[in-house]
């Protein structure tokens, strides 16, 4: 079995959807950075849009499609994520 290493997913990226996690709780040993601080500086470097705040995951529960090819767009107003 082959583990990939952060730099071998993270290079081959066209982009990155960050679900919400405002009301994820902190270690006993507190990280002094948000998740989405957290995320950002994983990414730093590289070059893809990321989409913070997406309403799925750990906190809203939305159904998204896996194994289908997606659109997504960042710009400083918003972004958008359609399937294709």
């Amino acid at each position: 079995m082959k583990y990939w290493t952060g730099d071998e997913i993270l290079k081959n990226l066209a982009g990155l959807v960050v679900g919400d996690s405002s009301d994820a709780k902190n270690n006993p040993t507190p990280f002094g950075k948000n998740a989405y601080e957290i995320s950002r500086e994983a990414v730093e470097g590289y070059d893809f849009p990321v989409c913070f705040g997406f309403p799925a995951g750990y906190m809203k529960n939305l159904a998204m499609v896996l194994g289908v090819k997606w659109g997504l767009e960042v710009t400083d107003s918003g972004a958008k994520l359609e399937m294709k």
